[in-house]
């Protein structure tokens, strides 16, 4: 009798997992932010925004990003696809897909498409049914930055790679959530303290990230160079969750979608 209503309770908490909305993001460093607290992460983030937007679902969020990686990295057998997805999650419903800013130093956008191709087929076939947004990442030098070396503000190595994210969506009819474009935009609009100080400068003088404003008037003989960096800060998670959000609340206005 015992073990019967132990199975029970086993039963019933397996079924209340499976009815719950499984939230997936999955990136390099600039998805992972492991130097900024828990609250200020995407996963966070995004999650209460998401219980707000759909407040009559209960949602799961999972951030399994790793730094450094590119595609295919993130998805080599043994890797962290395979420790931190298959090993620890049953279940996605909806996936936010994140790459491009360590793919552009090792290979170009045809080799990144193929890449991301082959990774939106096996999160199919290991998690049926998951419904798989892509997203573009955020650019790796100030607009400032690139007029001080005489090149075009927009970065070129970037749109390339962002621009294959796009098409691959626009052909497997997926979402797509433009954070390089938002960032963009925000820029023109005044909106610049989106990324971290400069890692290599940070940790000359301070033994550590700099997150914020706090250190800009100390370093002011470093000129752009004190803001050279991909990461973002609270303010860029910010940013990106609200991107995501527009597009969840355009593509899924009422609810979101179950797996299965």
């Amino acid at each position: 009798m015992q073990n019967l209503l132990i199975c029970l309770i086993i039963t019933a908490c397996t079924a209340l997992s499976a009815a719950d909305i499984h939230v997936a993001f999955m990136g390099d460093s600039i998805t992972a932010t492991t130097y900024l607290s828990e609250a200020d992460r995407i996963d966070k983030v995004m999650h209460g925004l998401l219980k707000k937007k759909y407040s009559k679902q209960k949602i799961v969020t999972h951030n399994v990003s790793k730094g450094g990686s590119t595609v295919a990295s993130f998805m080599k057998d043994g890797s962290t696809y395979t420790s931190k997805c298959l090993g620890k999650i049953k279940h996605i419903d909806v996936c936010f897909i994140q790459f491009g800013v360590n793919d552009e130093s090792k290979y170009g956008p045809e080799e990144f498409t193929k890449q991301l191709t082959a990774m939106c087929d096996r999160l199919q076939k290991d998690f049926p049914g998951v419904h798989i947004v892509l997203c573009t990442s955020m650019g790796y030098k100030d607009a400032n930055w690139w007029k001080m070396m005489g090149k075009d503000a927009e970065e070129p190595i970037s749109r390339k790679h962002y621009n294959a994210t796009r098409q691959l969506a626009e052909k497997r009819k997926l979402p797509i959530v433009d954070i390089y474009k938002r960032q963009i935009a925000e820029r023109t609009k005044g909106n610049w303290d989106m990324q971290i100080r400069n890692q290599k400068l940070a940790k000359k003088h301070y033994g550590k990230a700099i997150i914020d404003a706090s250190k800009d008037s100390e370093r002011k003989d470093d000129g752009v160079k004190w803001f050279k960096d991909v990461h973002p800060n609270a303010a860029g998670i910010r940013m990106q969750a609200a991107a995501m959000m527009d597009t969840l609340s355009t593509v899924y206005p009422k609810s979101l979608p179950k797996a299965k």
